[in-house]
């Protein structure tokens, strides 16, 4: 979920059918999907039109699993599984942000990481989240990279979307043997 885009954002993935009627689980993503968010884009890029605006008919938050959507014009299973595995995008307008406690993951691709002591790590290449917290691949100027949870153990939390970079709060021999090439 690393593509950038003017006015969207990618909040997950169409995953797994709920029910016979069209709803369907977001996948690769753990937080509620706001009230604020009226339409989604489904597909690979909304700037390139390369998918489809829908509207959002029911939208349910508070299962055991995830959130479970489902979207005007798809009724039924079968059209739903045609959705399956593609990128879902809300516009960023309607996603409402604490930036004070937030931030988008979008807003970090592309960030230089650098150590405690301001040695240069790479570049941030993209975020994803497992469950248990969100985690940037950085990937260095040989082309390696690396996994760096986004926690106050490893990262200064204090960063801005404003600046060009990230600070860590351990020096970067501490990942010296973790790198994949």
């Amino acid at each position: 979920m690393n593509q950038k885009s003017s006015s969207w954002i990618v909040i997950g993935e169409v995953g797994r059918a709920h029910g016979l009627r069209g709803h369907f689980f977001v996948s690769k993503r753990n937080e509620p999907i706001p009230a604020s968010c009226k339409e989604l884009f489904i597909g690979l890029n909304p700037d390139a039109e390369s998918g489809q605006l829908f509207a959002i008919s029911e939208c349910n938050n508070r299962t055991n699993s995830g959130t479970v959507i489902r979207v005007e014009g798809v009724t039924d299973r079968n059209r739903m599984e045609k959705l399956r595995g593609l990128l879902v995008w809300a516009r960023r307008s309607q996603m409402p942000l604490d930036e004070e406690e937030e931030f988008f993951w979008e807003d970090l691709i592309g960030k230089t990481v650098i150590d405690s002591e301001g040695q240069s790590l790479g570049i941030v290449d993209h975020v994803d989240n497992f469950g248990a917290s969100d985690i940037m691949s950085i990937k260095d100027t040989e082309g390696r990279k690396l996994s760096v949870p986004i926690i106050p153990d490893y990262v200064d939390m204090d960063f801005s979307s404003e600046t060009n970079q990230i600070q860590l709060v351990v020096l970067a021999s501490f990942f010296a043997e973790v790198w994949n090439d």
